[in-house]
C-alpha cells in the first residue's frame, strides 16, 4: 500500500484504520498496547481483566472487520485489507524503558505467535489458534482451516476462521452438550406453583432467585421453561443484562426488540429498515399517534 499511494494519503488511511481500532477497542474494553505503521497490537485481560475476555477480543475483530467493511463502501479513499489473528495464553506485563522512552508490553510467546497467525491469516478475515476457540467454541460460528506450519512455532498448530456470532447469550446457551438435570425438585415444585397461581388469580407477581455464582440459577430457570408434560411450556421473554453493553441505556430491552423485529423482517418479508418495521409492528398493535412518539 506504501509502494503506490501518496504518502499523504497513505496517512489519512492508517488515521481512519487506526480510528476504527481504537473505537472497536474501546467499546469492548481491551487496550491498545502499540500502533506499529500499518499494524496494530491490542490486549485483553490487562490491564483490566474480565471473565469473557476471549470473546471480548473476538467481538472486537469483528467489528473492527465490520466497520472496515462500510468505510470502503462510503470512502473515496482506499481502506486496506487487514488480517487479524487471535492467541490465549500466559505473559509477563513489564515496563520496557530506553532512554526516555518506557512502553508497558506482554512478554512471552503468546504476541509472537498472534502475529504469526495474522501471516497465516486471509485478507479482511479473523484467525485465531486453537488454544483460542476452545474459549470461543458456541460463542461464535467457525472455520477450521486445519493444522498449519506457522512460523517460529515448532509444532504444527490448529487454525481457525472466526465467522459471526451465535445466537448465544450465557454459558448454557453456548453448550454443545447438556448433562441430565438432577435435583433441585423442592424449587423446581415452587416456581411451578406460583406460576399456577398467577394463572388463576390473573395477578402478576415477582421472583427473585439468589445464588453463588455455579449454583445452577440459570439452569433452573431453563428446566422450568421446558414443558413439563402437565402445562406445557412456559411462554417466556428472556432479557439479560450483559456486562459488555452496562453503558448503553435499557440494553435488555433494545436487544430483544431487536430480535423481534428480525424475526417479523424474515417471516413477513418486511422492509430492512429497522424504523420502517418498528413503525409496522405499532400499527399492527393498534398502537397510532398521539399514543407513541412518532418515529
Amino acid at each position: 500500500l506504501s509502494r503506490r499511494t501518496d504518502p499523504e494519503e497513505l496517512a489519512e488511511i492508517l488515521g481512519r484504520f487506526q480510528s476504527i481500532c481504537a473505537r472497536a477497542v474501546k467499546a469492548c474494553e481491551g487496550h491498545i498496547a502499540q500502533f506499529l505503521g500499518d499494524g496494530v497490537l491490542v490486549y485483553f485481560g490487562f490491564p483490566r481483566a474480565h471473565e469473557d475476555d476471549t470473546r471480548r477480543a473476538l467481538d472486537c475483530g469483528l467489528a473492527i472487520l465490520s466497520e472496515l467493511a462500510e468505510s470502503r463502501r462510503s470512502a473515496s479513499t482506499p481502506s486496506p485489507q487487514v488480517r487479524i489473528g487471535a492467541h490465549t495464553g500466559r505473559v509477563f506485563i513489564s515496563a520496557l524503558r530506553a532512554g526516555g522512552h518506557r512502553e508497558v508490553l506482554a512478554l512471552g510467546d503468546v504476541p509472537n505467535v498472534a502475529s504469526r497467525i495474522t501471516d497465516e491469516a486471509e485478507p479482511d478475515s479473523l484467525w485465531v489458534s486453537d488454544t483460542t476457540w476452545r474459549l470461543a467454541d458456541g460463542w461464535f460460528e467457525g472455520a477450521d482451516k486445519g493444522p498449519r506450519q506457522v512460523r517460529g512455532v515448532d509444532e504444527e498448530m490448529r487454525l481457525w476462521r472466526i465467522l459471526r456470532r451465535t445466537p448465544a447469550t450465557t454459558r448454557l446457551d453456548a453448550m454443545r452438550v447438556h448433562t441430565p438435570y438432577v435435583g433441585r425438585r423442592r424449587e423446581l415444585d415452587e416456581i411451578r406453583a406460583l406460576r399456577e397461581r398467577v394463572r388463576l388469580q390473573d395477578r402478576p407477581a415477582a421472583l427473585t432467585v439468589l445464588g453463588e455464582p455455579g449454583m445452577g440459577k440459570s439452569r433452573l430457570f431453563e428446566q422450568f421453561l421446558r414443558p413439563d408434560g402437565e402445562s406445557g411450556a412456559t411462554r417466556a421473554m428472556r432479557l439479560r443484562c450483559v456486562e459488555t453493553m452496562s453503558a448503553t441505556a435499557f440494553h435488555p430491552l433494545v436487544d430483544r426488540l431487536g430480535e423481534i423485529l428480525a424475526a417479523d423482517a424474515g417471516s413477513s418479508g418486511g422492509g430492512s429498515d429497522p424504523l420502517e418495521r418498528l413503525a409496522s409492528r405499532c400499527a399492527a398493535l393498534g398502537l397510532h399517534d398521539p399514543d407513541v412518539v412518532p418515529l
